[in-house]
């Protein structure tokens, strides 16, 4: 992988060539066996919420919180695998704010 020294973008190969999309630059590959594209993929388990005000929210009255046993539950969707995959909801009890996820 390899970024354009003039405007900062990720230049792609063409031919012997890596060319910006951007701006055009043009730069001769000098061996095009050296030439390796990778990607670093981190994956955490760990649940990351973004602090909102949540109580805005919708709530559930049906969903019952695996924690307290209360009955309601602020609730929201996103999609978190890939796009032909079904989205995450999450819900956080009205109660003791635990916070849970389901995969439909």
């Amino acid at each position: 992988m390899k970024f354009c020294p003039k405007c900062g973008s990720l230049m792609k190969k063409e031919n012997n060539y890596l060319v910006c999309p951007n701006c055009g630059y043009k730069e001769k590959i000098k061996d095009a066996n050296s030439l390796l594209l990778t990607e670093n993929i981190n994956k955490s388990s760990e649940i990351t919420i973004m602090e909102e005000d949540y109580k805005l929210y919708p709530v559930d009255n049906e969903v019952e919180c695996p924690k307290c046993g209360n009955k309601g539950a602020y609730f929201w969707s996103i999609q978190t695998r890939a796009g032909d995959e079904g989205e995450t909801k999450f819900y956080r009890c009205v109660k003791c704010g635990y916070t849970w996820r389901v995969y439909d």
